[in-house]
């Protein structure tokens, strides 16, 4: 278990340092199914950053040679024992990355700014230290810290990114049938289900149909996480567009919430029936384990695909007159509403997902990463295993949490924790067996979300002015005279669809990773920001 690479480690946590002096590991205990919720006031914790440069160190310690490759969200340099040059297979250092190889008792290192966000390693054996502190390679923490004051986030490694794109989920018919009978299919089961219950008196023929109604759940959860990465791989080879891609995700997403309540009405009907089991499990920790499997297919930003798939997205800056589909009409008292399509950034890898959205002032993103399910890294043994690991992944949250729920169980060998805290709600699936997240569902609020300094260019009276906050994080928008007065414009984020700013001249949308630039059009004139990477 490690602290995020660049950070100070917890004083709880186990470290060893190059001298081989290092604290006890704890002894592994025995971890049943848990609910809590904790107030701030009872448990919190904070990491104190260290200022960098950073090191990073790796010593081969057998005659196999060892190969490695590390990336940062900051830049590296070659340290004093890196040989770019001389040696047989010499090292190399780019910006962001490092790579290279040890031969027997070879020693490599490097400085670096910001913090790691991957680091491969083969051959071996091998010992790798961060700041002199060991830390296990397959461990480097999955969540970037944001360098202002608010939560990290999962990403997806930058060199494992196959697409990035802006699409838009717009009012789509066929799909909206599609999801209206999932619903009606979910529905119809259920009381299929208690129509079976109610004419069975035996219990054991309970007990038998309450492990039949499981089987046909857990194979339906089979289903989505193969159609799942069937989808992700299609959108990644061109076989899927874009707009096709989060429909599959928006199906995905309803008929998971549908086995979620199907799980619901078994743990209900079963009731009726003591000592009634599932696999060996109690009937209602089998469907916490369930639902947390369900949770990571489903999400926040797939909630409002939905939405804009059955046309009840609507935008206050739209076109008055619409054309085409979205000629489709909802009219509440005066004020006419339109069904807009709503833009959607996306990151996809070979096996994850990453979704986010701003709707009605709120900041919605949603990872998925099923490798991390076989990734490898130290167990949780215990809740203050998981709180602690949860601490290291996410500082600013838990240091300023209002509220924190967990729910797990070792059997599922996953683990969802729930943070509130003063910009929204952090939702995180931690993996019991490894200390690695597999999924992330986060929301904030806009007004709350401190931003970076504004990036400005102002040309023949328009000023377009743009505030950024972390990698696919919120990105605030403005446009307006050089005397504030604010003008109504389109704005284009690295080629995306078009943004209207409205009367007010302000919008939030979705910054996307890295470089940008964004494109303003305002009084018959055309203003340019180009963006640098953004600050880690």
């Amino acid at each position: 278990m490690s602290a995020p690479i660049g950070a100070s480690t917890s004083p709880s946590l186990s470290s060893q340092a190059p001298n081989g002096q290092g604290s006890a590991a704890t002894e592994p205990t025995d971890y049943g199914s848990h609910r809590y919720q904790l107030g701030a006031e009872n448990r919190s914790f904070q990491l104190q950053a260290e200022e960098p440069p950073n090191t990073l160190t790796i010593v081969g310690t057998g005659d196999e040679r060892v190969y490695y490759n590390a990336t940062t969200n900051g830049r590296f340099e070659a340290g004093s024992a890196a040989d770019l040059v001389d040696a047989e297979q010499p090292d190399t250092v780019s910006n962001t990355s490092a790579a290279g190889s040890t031969a027997e008792s070879g020693v490599d290192d490097f400085n670096f700014t910001g913090q790691l966000t991957d680091l491969r390693v083969r051959g071996g054996p091998v010992r790798v230290y961060v700041n002199g502190n060991r830390i296990d390679p397959a461990a480097v923490p999955d969540t970037t810290v944001s360098p202002l004051n608010t939560t990290a986030v999962l990403t997806i490694p930058a060199g494992e990114r196959q697409q990035e794109a802006h699409p838009q989920a717009g009012l789509d018919v066929s799909a909206s049938l599609a999801l209206e009978n999932d619903r009606l299919g979910g529905r119809y089961q259920r009381l299929l289900l208690d129509e079976r219950f109610n004419d069975i008196e035996s219990p054991a023929l309970r007990q038998t149909t309450v492990g039949a109604a499981a089987g046909v759940i857990e194979r339906g959860i089979e289903r989505l996480s193969t159609r799942q990465q069937s989808s992700i791989a299609a959108y990644n080879n061109g076989s899927l567009t874009a707009h096709e891609f989060l429909r599959d995700l928006a199906v995905i997403d309803e008929r998971a919430g549908q086995l979620s309540l199907a799980t619901d009405r078994v743990v209900a009907r079963s009731q009726s029936t003591p000592g009634a089991t599932v696999g060996g499990q109690s009937v209602s920790s089998w469907a916490q384990d369930r639902d947390l499997k369900l949770a990571t297919l489903q999400g926040p930003v797939r909630d409002q695909i939905q939405e804009a798939l059955n046309g009840n997205h609507t935008d206050p800056v739209a076109s008055a007159t619409p054309s085409g589909a979205s000629r489709a009409v909802a009219e509440s008292g005066e004020q006419r509403q339109y069904p807009t399509p709503l833009p959607v950034y996306v990151e996809t890898s070979n096996r994850g997902v990453m979704l986010a959205t701003v709707v009605d002032g709120e900041y919605y993103r949603e990872l998925s990463l099923s490798r991390q399910r076989n990734a490898t890294g130290d167990g949780l043994s215990d809740v203050d295993a998981i709180f602690n690991r949860v601490a290291e992944l996410y500082p600013w949250a838990s240091a300023h949490s209002r509220t924190t729920g967990l729910t797990g169980s070792r059997q599922s060998e996953l683990s969802g924790i729930t943070i509130g805290h003063s910009h929204g709600e952090l939702t995180t699936f931690v993996n019991l067996s490894t200390g690695r997240v597999v999924a992330e569902h986060q929301r904030k609020t806009l007004g709350s979300v401190p931003t970076a300094e504004p990036v400005n260019t102002t040309k023949a009276g328009v000023r377009l002015s743009v505030e950024r906050t972390q990698p696919t994080g919120p990105l605030h928008l403005s446009l307006a005279t050089p005397d504030g007065e604010p003008i109504d414009g389109t704005v284009h984020v690295d080629g995306g669809p078009a943004i209207r700013t409205g009367t007010d001249g302000e919008r939030w949308t979705v910054a996307p990773d890295g470089r940008a630039t964004v494109v303003a059009r305002a009084n018959n004139e055309t203003v340019r920001v180009r963006l640098p990477p953004q600050p880690s």
